[in-house]
């Protein structure tokens, strides 16, 4: 199973010099396993095993903080994100 971002890309507030604290969680998101069974036999013996799958937990592999500023945002990661976030504009509508 692929690992993923799993708990967001938390920023802190902007430091002087610009740099901001970053949180990332990296890991497996809870899922769910479906049954699965396998066998094998030969002459004398047979052997088979099931599993009756389910929901699996979270899987968390890497837990970092770290320190960013614009020069050295990971490629993978946008920049800086306020917490929380602005709300979107409206685009348009009934109600805009």
């Amino acid at each position: 199973m692929t690992k993923l971002i799993i708990g967001g890309l938390a920023a802190g507030a902007l430091a002087l010099g610009g740099s901001w604290m970053r949180e990332r969680i990296i890991g497996i998101p809870a899922h769910y396993e479906p049954a699965s069974s396998d066998g094998s036999s030969g002459s004398y013996y047979s052997h088979c095993t099931y599993s009756p799958g389910g929901w699996v937990a979270a899987q968390i592999d890497d837990d970092e903080t770290y320190s960013v500023r614009p020069d050295t945002v990971l490629p993978d990661e946008p920049g800086h994100m306020p917490n929380p976030a602005p709300a979107a504009a409206p685009q348009g509508g009934p109600l805009a």
